[in-house]
Formats: structure tokens, C-alpha cells, sequence
């Protein structure tokens, strides 16, 4: 088995003991005993790869880094109180999950990789020793990229108290470590997959096909309880029982028939595209059409940013809506088309109908014509008109286009000094 030995932080969730139930579910493989378990309090014990303790109270995790992404079929914070343990896990089997991007999120870098574990009634203090694994592509024709063992130096064994508790297995990998985990997608799938091993159990029975691990003395990785969300895309590799047990070797879970959990796997993960810019992205301006953009550059006229790593082909900006006034008093709020397509006049971008004053009209289309010119609204031509126009042409607010090409240029500025030199009626 491939073995990196990297630089990377593991942070060890300890959810306390809560009140549980438990109640045998037998599939088609006789050790297969699905169980439900209810936890109602956790506590945080985080451990670097050097072996330091590090106290909650003082961890802060590593530098945050931008364009971080979710991969998850179940709720990636995992902030559910109800799971149900796979009990039967054997030495050896992984649960996996395979997560699909698009084309052009690659290449891509892994951050964090999280699995929740769970025991039920333990009667002693359980000790598992663990490997997570990560493939480009899904785990049964993909390639394996990394693989970590847990070795009580480096990596802990997974330790659980006796009782009821729950172990979230959270693998970060640090962001200056030279042997970063990165996905190319040199195969084309535009997927990966993390996987979590059991190596060995702290009670395993001589055959597990024939006797089941002890649920009271091991721990067992965990699914969700609100349905399987992926079908296609969690997996399970078991040992080989014979034509009695689940399918040998890797199989997803649309093919396991009676073998398949009711829920998704407990695992989640983080990703960035190696291409992705902090604070760089798609935004959407006021006239509705995207640029990419730096997002104080996107705030700045107005836009609303769409995150790091947006592009504009994937995004859809919302066509702009403002008041459309109407011959006979009456407005709307419509787009510029749809109000030019009925018959009114079109206030702008963002307006809206409504009688501030009272007086029974709609302010935006009340008789008085505005000055164009009157940039700030104060009645005066003057300086201050032209300063607050050319600040609106260098931010390309959609108001400064005079022309209404949406094109920002030197026609623009002659467009609109046409108007400061006509003065307002």
C-alpha cells in the first residue's frame, strides 16, 4: 500500500456519550447490523502529526485559505444528532464516497477529509487502527493518489471510552506541506473519491463472515439517516463471504441490493482548484450582465460577487428589474424590455413604486421631469455633478452609460457634457 509520510494535521472529534437506542436490523449478510445511535454532546481533541496535543482552546486550525469547496453526499458539518452505525464493518473494508466537479474545476487540491465512527454500548475502551485512501476517479477502476495509516506516532489508532460515543476522523492537509494531494483528472471522469479502512479492529472474531465483530466492543463507521442522496456515489468494498455476504470487493451501493445502507456514508471533504484566485470571480452588475472580476472591484459598481472561483460561464445573473411608469400613473416593477414591450417608460436599474411622499402619485413617475445632469440631485449644476459623474464612469456604473451601449467610453463623457451644458429645464 502506498504510504506518504506528509505533513498534516488530524483533528479528533470526540462526541460525548448521549442517550442512544439501538434496535438489530439484519440484511442479507448476517453480520451486516445496522443500529441506530443518538448523540446529544461532543468534545474536540485535536492532534498534529508531530504528536503535539494541541488544546481546544488554543487551536485555530491552519492559515484559511480561499476558494474552499464542500464534497459531501450527507451534511458536511455534521451537525446531526442521529446516525446509524454500520455495525459488521470488518477489518479491511473501506467506505468510500465518490464526489463529481466539473471539467473545469481541475486540477484540484484536497484539504480536509472527514469520517464519523461510532460505538453503541461499548463495555471497554475500543482501539481501531484506521487508513484513509484518495483516488482520481471512483475506487474500483481510478488511480490511488495518497494513502495515510494510522501508526500511533505519526497518525493515532482511533481510542473510544466505553459507552456511546461518536468520533469524527478529520484530516487536514496542511497548506505548506510540499506533498500536497492533488487530483489532475488525467483520466477524464471529473471525479474523486475518499475512502476510510478499518485495519484492524480492537475485537475482531476469527471469520466475520460466520461471526460478526462484536458491536459492544468495536467501533464502526457510520451512514446518515435522511435516505441515500448518491446512489452512484457511495461505495462499499467488502471481504469476500461467499454467495451469502454482499458483493465481494467494490461495489456502489445502487448495486448492493439488500446489502445497502439506508443512508450515505459519514464522510465529507474539501477542495480548491489549483487555478482559483483568492478574491477573484464572476460578478454580476446592475445591467445583468458578468465579468470576472476582483470582489472589491464587483462591490465597487454595485455588482454582487459570486464567490472565488466563479466563472461567468457557470453563473446565472439575474436579469435587472426597476420601475416601469405607465401613461396613465399606474407602475410596475419590470425589466427594461418588458416595460419598453408594454408601452412605459423605464426609470432605471433598481428603482422601485412607491409614494414616499404621500401625495398619491408614484415618485418615480411623478410629472416633474428629473434633470439628467443633476447628478447628486441637489437642483445646482456644478462641480459636483461632474465629480460624481466621472466617478460613476471609472466604477462603470451602469448610470454613467449615457448612451446606453453598454459601453463605457469617451462618447459617454461628450454625452453627458451635452447635458451639463444644456442646463436643466
Amino acid at each position: 500500500m502506498l504510504r506518504h509520510v506528509a505533513r498534516f494535521a488530524v483533528t479528533t472529534a470526540m462526541l460525548a456519550a448521549g442517550l442512544a437506542s439501538a434496535q438489530a436490523m439484519p440484511v442479507a449478510d448476517s453480520r451486516n447490523q445496522p443500529l441506530p445511535v443518538t448523540l446529544d454532546a461532543f468534545e474536540i481533541m485535536s492532534v498534529s502529526t508531530l504528536g503535539q496535543v494541541i488544546h481546544e482552546a488554543e487551536f485555530a486550525g491552519f492559515d484559511p485559505r480561499s476558494c474552499i469547496n464542500d464534497a459531501s453526499h450527507t451534511d458536511p458539518t455534521f451537525g446531526a444528532t442521529q446516525w446509524t452505525m454500520q455495525a459488521g464493518f470488518a477489518q479491511q473494508e473501506v467506505a468510500a464516497a465518490t464526489y463529481i466537479l466539473p471539467a473545469s474545476a481541475f486540477p484540484i487540491k484536497i484539504g480536509v477529509m472527514r469520517c464519523l465512527f461510532l460505538t453503541l454500548n461499548a463495555i471497554e475502551v475500543t482501539t481501531t487502527e484506521w487508513s484513509i485512501l484518495v483516488w482520481e476517479g471512483t475506487p474500483n477502476n481510478g488511480t490511488l493518489v495518497a494513502s495515510y495509516s494510522s501508526d500511533n506516532v505519526i497518525l493515532p489508532h482511533l481510542v473510544m471510552p466505553p459507552g456511546t460515543n461518536g468520533t469524527l476522523i478529520e484530516v487536514s492537509v496542511d497548506p505548506g506541506d510540499p506533498e500536497q494531494i492533488i487530483i489532475t483528472n488525467a483520466g477524464g471522469s471529473n471525479r474523486f473519491t475518499i475512502g476510510f479502512r478499518i485495519d484492524r479492529h480492537n475485537s475482531q472474531t476469527a471469520n466475520p463472515c460466520i461471526t460478526a465483530p462484536p458491536s459492544n466492543r468495536n467501533a464502526f463507521p457510520a451512514t446518515d439517516r435522511d435516505g441515500v442522496a448518491s446512489l452512484a456515489g457511495n461505495w462499499l468494498f467488502a471481504v469476500n463471504c461467499g454467495q451469502f455476504g454482499c458483493p465481494a470487493g467494490w461495489t456502489p451501493f445502487s448495486q448492493l441490493g439488500l446489502c445497502r445502507p439506508s443512508g450515505d456514508w459519514a464522510i465529507a471533504a474539501t477542495w480548491s482548484s489549483l487555478s482559483c484566485i483568492e478574491g477573484f470571480g464572476a460578478c454580476c452588475k446592475l445591467d445583468g450582465t458578468c465579468a470576472q472580476l476582483f470582489d472589491f472591484e464587483c462591490n465597487a459598481i454595485g455588482g454582487t460577487y459570486q464567490g472565488d472561483g466563479s466563472t461567468c460561464a457557470t453563473v446565472n445573473c439575474p436579469t435587472p428589474t426597476g420601475a416601469c411608469c405607465f401613461p396613465n400613473g399606474f407602475c410596475l416593477v419590470l425589466s427594461q424590455a418588458q416595460c419598453g414591450g408594454t408601452g412605459g417608460t423605464y426609470a432605471g436599474h433598481g428603482t422601485v413604486c412607491e409614494d414616499v411622499n404621500g401625495n398619491g402619485q408614484f415618485d418615480i413617475c411623478e410629472a416633474d421631469e428629473p434633470c439628467p445632469a443633476d447628478r447628486n440631485g441637489d437642483g445646482i449644476l456644478d462641480f459636483f455633478d461632474v465629480q460624481n459623474f466621472l466617478s460613476a464612469f471609472s466604477a462603470q456604473n451602469p448610470n454613467a452609460d449615457i448612451n446606453g451601449d453598454s459601453i463605457f467610453d469617451f462618447f459617454d463623457v461628450q454625452a453627458y457634457l451635452g447635458l451639463f451644458s444644456a442646463g436643466c429645464p
